[in-house]
């Protein structure tokens, strides 16, 4: 995504073509725009949009500040110019002149932000509560870098290029990276709800907020739930609301989307609406977004996805999410595209599953038994462990899934909380979800800017307060939609074979039944190697059909093995049994495709450049988006 650069070195004057290059390899797509500082000691800037005319810069003999996002305590809206005193990289440096260090608990909202201090020469690094938008940090040759993206620290050609390969084990096993990892050994991500601290050429990372778990819960109605659930959730979209700006919404046939589409339609009536039928969107779940949009006035925009979507900007999705997002859960990068003719910001319905609730077996789980439920859920999804032994050799295999198991441990014991559901909620929270959300981020800032109203701190609080009985599947939450948009309730949910009014044993006994059923007819026709979940059949068809000729390539190129993981004979072979047919690996393929297109287009080049494909496509989409 577009957003923070910069350096800090007694010698700045040498990373002059570095922070240069920097700048270059951020602007893409509409995010063409800058502004920066430059010092004796410090060169620091921000690529963005400039939606609404914003600017993400302040300047005073006192300190500079460099902002990119948006606030919603105080509430400044992505697009706020710089016309007057409420501007967030103003009003951040006035507070922080005021208060210093305690400003980081004055700001909520998705944001990262750098303040150099010239009165005593102190860099702060900061990003917001959920660390929704990342900040990467490196040292290298004496130098502090830091940057919004990971491919910026690669256009030093002196850099160092060491694989992180429990980074790597991570990817293989849960679809994203755990902790603060990157692929690169030397960069990393800031932790959420912390800053950086740097003076003197030493630095250390503050934690200036953690979440208060309650080990009790007291007993409400339920209708005092549900009137908590509207008036938080109406108050969040507010926040981040600008009435001078064009809104968007991914619609789907789930209920974090029919909460956004509800609420913005009070807020603006004008909002777009967005949806594609393709491997995970049914025709009937098409349809039900349809008809969501028609109660709340939307205007609905529909898409179809065809399979060529993965051949057409494969290195493109790989390019902007630097290697980190599966190909086969990319489908909003096109629709992003079309969406960019429309609309100025994107609201994200992120959030709902981790705050809101889970299925029922986690709120049974106790804390001691947490780490091995997790490893029976990883090891549910992947591929047989014979296939992965093949794939990359046995003791390579049992390093990464070891390396994986130490990741998903430590980030248990970071959990600010002692029941079990907790734990499993803070994991998903501020590990898989904090992940998916800026992954998204990445495919749409370059484009639209982008708001989480779901993702807000007073939201999290709410859900905090919620205890087991209201949260089995999102049971308050589907409730309070029920109470106050009952024909949007009313509508079949993607979840069950039923509505968002059904009732949690109803939910647990269809869903049992349906678990059953599926087990018996996989048995029944796929060989005992398939354990591909239903929902990538379509991409099965495709990788299989359409897009052989793009994938297969890929995977048995030179290139692929040059991280050093896979056995060449072994992924060879796994290769050609799944493309013949003798087992269906495609979920992990949609990870292990990504991770090789990194190899070539950052691991093994020098400098990583844009693929040409890139500039065509960002052309015309600021062609299209005015």
């Amino acid at each position: 995504m577009p957003g923070l650069y910069g350096a800090i070195s007694n010698e700045i004057s040498s990373t002059t073509p570095v922070i240069n290059a920097m700048l270059k390899i951020l602007s893409y797509g509409r995010a063409v725009h800058s502004e920066d500082y430059r010092d004796d000691q410090i060169q620091m800037g921000c690529v963005h949009l400039r939606t609404g005319g914003q600017h993400v810069l302040y300047n005073s003999p006192q300190a500079c500040v460099a902002f990119f996002g948006y606030l919603t305590q105080p509430t400044i809206s992505p697009a706020v110019s710089a016309d007057g005193a409420n501007w967030a990289a103003r009003c951040i440096h006035d507070r922080y002149i005021e208060c210093g260090e305690k400003v980081f608990l004055d700001l909520e909202g998705a944001y990262a932000v750098v303040i150099w201090d010239k009165r005593n020469r102190t860099l702060l690094l900061g990003e917001d509560r959920m660390g929704l938008r990342p900040i990467y940090y490196a040292e290298h040759h004496h130098t502090f870098l830091f940057a919004s993206e990971v491919k910026a620290f690669l256009v030093d050609p002196t850099f160092p290029r060491q694989l992180d390969r429990v980074a790597a084990a991570c990817f293989f096993h849960f679809r994203y990276l755990k902790g603060e990892r990157t692929f690169f050994e030397d960069i990393h991500l800031l932790p959420p709800a912390s800053f950086i601290r740097w003076r003197d050429n030493k630095w250390d990372i503050v934690r200036y907020w953690t979440p208060v778990y309650p080990d009790s819960f007291p007993s409400h109605p339920d209708s005092w739930y549900d009137e908590q659930i509207e008036a938080t959730l109406k108050a969040a979209i507010k926040r981040a609301d600008c009435k001078d700006l064009r809104y968007g919404i991914s619609l789907s046939s789930g209920m974090d989307s029919r909460w956004i589409a509800a609420l913005m339609s009070d807020l603006q009536p004008g909002t777009h609406s967005f949806t594609f039928q393709g491997a995970f969107t049914s025709p009937a779940e098409v349809e039900i977004a349809r008809r969501v949009a028609d109660l709340t006035g939307l205007e609905h925009h529909h898409m179809d996805l065809s399979p060529n979507f993965i051949a057409d900007f494969a290195h493109n999705i790989t390019f902007i999410s630097d290697g980190m997002q599966s190909l086969v859960d990319s489908q909003e990068f096109p629709l992003t595209l079309e969406m960019s003719k429309h609309v100025d910001v994107a609201v994200g319905g992120f959030m709902g599953s981790g705050f809101f609730g889970h299925n029922p077996i986690f709120y049974f789980i106790p804390a001691h038994e947490v780490f091995q439920f997790q490893k029976q859920r990883m090891r549910a999804v992947l591929p047989p462990r014979a296939v992965l032994d093949r794939f990359f050799g046995k003791q390579t295999y049992a390093d990464l899934e070891n390396s994986a198991f130490l990741e998903l441990q430590a980030a248990n014991k970071e959990a600010p909380c002692k029941l079990g559901f907790q734990i499993l909620s803070y994991e998903e929270i501020n590990q898989r979800q904090r992940r998916f959300t800026f992954s998204a981020q990445l495919l749409k800032t370059p484009f639209v800017d982008m708001v989480h109203p779901i993702a807000d701190r007073q939201v999290w609080d709410l859900s905090l307060q919620l205890p087991p009985s209201q949260l089995m599947y999102k049971r308050a939450f589907r409730r309070a939609l029920a109470r106050y948009y009952p024909q949007l309730a009313a509508l079949p949910w993607n979840k069950i074979p039923g509505t968002a009014t059904a009732s949690v044993p109803s939910i647990f006994t269809r869903q049992v039944y349906n678990r059953v059923s599926q087990s018996i007819k996989t048995k029944l026709s796929l060989t005992k190697h398939n354990r591909a979940r239903f929902q990538y059949q379509d991409y099965s068809d495709w990788l299989r059909g359409p897009l052989r000729s793009f994938i297969e390539p890929i995977l048995l190129s030179e290139e692929a093995n040059a991280s050093g993981l896979f056995d060449t004979d072994g992924l060879y072979g796994v290769v050609k049994d799944h493309f013949e047919g003798r087992l269906d690996i495609t979920p992990f393929l949609g990870i292990v495709l990504p991770f090789i297109l990194w190899t070539k287009m950052f691991y093994l080049p020098s400098i990583p450049r844009q693929p040409d494909l890139l500039t065509t496509l960002f052309l015309s989409s600021q062609t299209a988006g005015g």
